[in-house]
């Protein structure tokens, strides 16, 4: 009787540790998981505050340059957060499209999905015109050797969107200070143009 009481300590003993084990290494093998699937659902690489190569680029540099450099730069903020991201975007096409409307901002409005565990994901490219919503587009966004390359995926293909174009990265802030101060420009150039057409027609 002694003998079977021993065992049956020892046993256990042992069962407890073996349940201790797979239950602290389960727990860890879920948490490793939690974050690894946290970080691709975010990617914060691909975050940030791009836009496509002016002269002042090189192979060996790349400029920090004004939120928009030029009138011919595709430019765009991207916040990748659980799976999804929202951002903004503007192209030559977009900015062309807004100079004949009230509008305040030269550029449209991104949301989308990522692939979960890719640097990748699909975004579409809309606007907020009398209270309603229009798309204007639908994109592939995808990191690829430190560039963001945007591919036009529409139906047809959009007016809007460049076919293709590698975006570089200028800061890991996305609507940061590179974007206000460039908003802060375009408002001051809109209400200027308003105060013409008013005086104009009062004349």
């Amino acid at each position: 009787m002694e003998l079977i009481k021993k065992w049956y300590f020892i046993i256990a003993a042992i069962v407890g540790a073996i349940f201790t084990i797979v239950t602290v290494d389960s727990d860890l093998v879920k948490r490793n998981y939690n974050l690894v699937e946290g970080w691709y659902l975010s990617t914060p690489s691909m975050s940030g505050s791009w836009s496509s190569r002016t002269e002042n680029d090189n192979e060996g540099s790349i400029s920090a340059n004004e939120w928009l450099e030029n009138d011919d730069q595709t430019t765009m903020d991207l916040n990748v957060y659980d799976g999804k991201f929202d951002g903004i975007i503007s192209t030559p096409a977009i900015r062309e499209f807004i100079r004949a409307t009230p509008q305040i901002t030269d550029y449209f409005l991104l949301e989308g999905y990522k692939n979960t565990f890719r640097k990748s994901g699909v975004g579409y490219v809309y606007e907020i015109i009398m209270g309603k919503k229009y798309l204007f587009a639908v994109v592939e966004v995808k990191l690829e050797g430190g560039n963001l390359v945007l591919t036009d995926k529409t139906k047809g293909g959009s007016e809007f969107i460049p076919k293709e174009i590698a975006l570089l990265k200028r800061s890991d802030e996305a609507f940061g200070e590179r974007l206000d101060a460039h908003s802060s420009d375009v408002v001051q150039q809109k209400v200027e143009q308003f105060s013409k057409a008013r005086q104009r027609a009062g004349q």
